[in-house]
C-alpha cells in the first residue's frame, strides 16, 4: 500500500527544475543544532518530514513546534504562494476562527540571523523553512519552503528553523502546484492573503481548485533529526 501511494504521489507533474539534489544545491555550514524534533506533515503533494533545530531559531522553532502540537495545520493549510525556483509561502489556516485565535497570540521577537550573509552565495538553502514577516518582530504564523538555494537572509525574519529530511520531502515540495504563481503585487495570480484570511479553505477550494495543501503535522514519536 506504501508503494502505491508513493507511486500515486510521483505520477504528479513535477512543479520544480528536475533534477535539483535532495539538500542544498551548493553546501555550506550549518548553525549548531541544539535540540532536533522530527516533523512528519501530509500534503495533497505527498508526505514530507521537516526537522526542526532550536539551536538555529530558538523562538521560531518553538512557535512552529506550538502550531504542530495544537493541530494547526489539520484546518488544510494552503500553499498559497508557489513560485518556481523560488519559494513556496504558506501558513494560513484553513478556518477563519483558527486564524483570528493565533492572530491574538501575536507575534514573536526575531532570532539572530545565523547564516552567512557575507561569504555565502545564496546562503538560505533548498529545504529549509523560515517564517515570513513584514518587519522587525513580526513573525506570526505564515512561513515558507525554500525551492531552491536562495539569495535570502537579509530581512531579520529570514532566519531558518529547520529543513526536510528525506528524499521523498523534496519529492513532494517539488510537487507543490505552482502554477498560480506569485501574488498579485508581484505580477502572479495567487490567492489574496486577505480572503484566505477571512474566507479560509472555502475561498481556496471555490476559486484555486489545483491548489495543494497541508493538511496535518505531528511530531514524530522516538525519531531524532540527524
Amino acid at each position: 500500500r506504501r508503494d502505491a501511494e508513493a507511486a500515486r504521489y510521483l505520477a504528479r507533474p513535477l512543479q520544480q527544475e528536475p533534477g535539483l539534489p535532495s539538500g542544498a544545491e551548493v553546501p555550506a555550514p550549518e548553525a549548531a543544532r541544539g535540540a532536533s524534533t522530527r516533523v512528519r506533515c501530509e500534503t495533497t503533494a505527498g508526505p514530507l518530514d521537516v526537522d526542526v533545530f532550536e539551536g538555529w531559531a530558538p523562538l521560531g522553532a518553538r512557535r512552529w513546534l506550538d502550531m504542530v502540537e495544537e493541530g494547526f495545520f489539520s484546518s488544510r493549510v494552503g500553499l498559497f504562494r508557489a513560485v518556481k525556483n523560488f519559494l513556496c509561502q504558506t501558513g494560513v489556516p484553513g478556518d477563519p476562527a483558527v486564524h483570528k485565535a493565533w492572530r491574538a497570540r501575536g507575534r514573536i521577537k526575531d532570532d539572530p540571523q545565523w547564516l552567512d550573509m557575507k561569504g555565502a552565495r545564496r546562503p538560505l538553502k533548498r529545504g529549509y523553512l523560515a517564517f515570513a514577516g513584514s518587519g522587525p518582530n513580526s513573525r506570526t504564523t505564515e512561513f515558507f519552503f525554500a525551492f531552491r538555494d536562495l539569495q535570502l537572509g537579509g530581512s531579520p525574519w529570514e532566519v531558518p528553523f529547520g529543513r526536510l529530511a528525506g528524499a521523498h520531502s523534496f519529492a513532494a515540495m517539488d510537487r507543490f502546484y505552482a502554477g498560480y504563481g506569485d501574488m498579485k503585487a508581484f505580477g502572479g495570480g495567487a490567492p489574496a492573503q486577505g480572503k484566505i484570511y477571512n474566507q479560509g479553505a472555502a475561498y481556496l477550494d471555490a476559486e484555486f481548485p489545483e491548489l495543494d495543501f497541508i493538511t496535518s503535522c505531528a511530531v514524530a514519536p522516538s525519531v531524532r533529526a540527524p
